[in-house]
């Protein structure tokens, strides 16, 4: 299954629920937003008990608003995905596995996230 959001996770709650095991989980990846990070694109990558997050630039919206770029200069596979206010911010992780709890493991990911979106 496919997870979407428009919030960011909150940092302490993410890396509390990625610290253990997901049951039924074999692998996941997609694009994460983390509050301690607001600006950072992050990837999250889990195969088996290996999990990694690794930053992969900036969130194109912030490199507009700091005015590095210009919104046409936006990929048409990354404007495809704009919403705002939060332009390309988001969470977007496939999860694949055998017998996912995927109700369990969908309200585990928004317990994850901010209670709203502040802006950054």
């Amino acid at each position: 299954f496919v997870y979407r959001a428009r919030l960011p996770f909150r940092a302490e709650a993410f890396n509390r629920l990625f610290a253990r095991p997901l049951p039924g989980v074999i692998r996941a990846k997609g694009f994460c937003w983390i509050d301690d990070c607001p600006r950072d694109a992050s990837l999250l990558s889990i195969s088996g008990n290996i999990m990694r997050r690794k930053i992969l630039g900036q969130w194109w919206i912030d490199r507009i608003e700091r005015g590095e770029c210009e919104r046409s200069d936006v990929p048409d596979l990354i404007e495809a995905h704009w919403e705002e206010p939060q332009g390309d911010r988001r969470q977007e992780l496939v999860f694949i596995g055998t017998e996912l709890e995927e109700e369990k493991l969908r309200k585990d990911l928004d317990g994850c996230l901010a209670d709203h979106y502040w802006g950054v």
